[in-house]
């Protein structure tokens, strides 16, 4: 069954993702997103109406109830449905496993990563440092064939993209073995309870 969220779908996946922490209204969410410094949404606060309404009508999030605070606008609250979790922790596992070209997606992915528990993190970080040391083994054949054949100029930009892998893939295994050694432990659960955790 296709999901209605795809990872690419940046501003939804964050109004997901703060919507996990309880009801919320729009402007609630985009004073979040402002405070929490998450400048991968653009397009504030417009972007963020939009992924409300689009994420209501798919049936990812609902509305609770509207409320009006003395002569301020109407506000409506919305919370997120069981589809709407189920598509988020899809999508978030989407961003964590697959490399690409830009750095955004995992970035992304990273600020979510409290709302997965460890062992899922690390389930979906093996699978990224495997596909990480295929393109590796791609990468390195290529430049070896290339040497050969064609000026070091012309292989420049291959090298780079070699160079940016391997440091990614050095900081995946070392982040990896600190998960799984329990040096770097969280409770999504605790967390989601009381988000306040983070900043102690």
């Amino acid at each position: 069954m296709s999901r209605s969220l795809t990872s690419r779908d940046i501003v939804a996946l964050t109004v997901l993702g703060l919507l996990l922490e309880g009801p919320s209204h729009a402007y609630n969410l985009n004073r979040e997103i402002r405070t929490r410094k998450m400048d991968f949404v653009s397009g504030l606060p417009r972007s963020v109406y939009h992924a409300v309404d689009r994420l209501t009508a798919q049936g990812l999030s609902r509305l609770v109830e509207t409320s009006r605070d003395g002569r301020r606008p109407e506000r409506s609250v919305y919370e997120i449905t069981d589809k709407g979790r189920t598509e988020f922790y899809e999508a978030l596992a989407d961003l964590f496993m697959v490399p690409t070209d830009k750095e955004l997606p995992f970035t992304i992915a990273l600020s979510f990563l409290i709302r997965l528990a460890p062992e899922e993190v690390l389930a979906v970080l093996r699978k990224r440092a495997a596909r990480l040391r295929a393109e590796l083994a791609e990468v390195d054949a290529s430049l070896e064939v290339g040497r050969q054949h064609v000026h070091r100029l012309a292989l420049l930009e291959v090298e780079y993209t070699r160079t940016l892998r391997r440091a990614e893939l050095d900081w995946l295994d070392q982040l990896v073995a600190d998960i799984a050694a329990s040096r770097l432990d969280w409770d999504p659960a605790a967390i989601l309870r009381d988000p306040s955790i983070l900043s102690r």
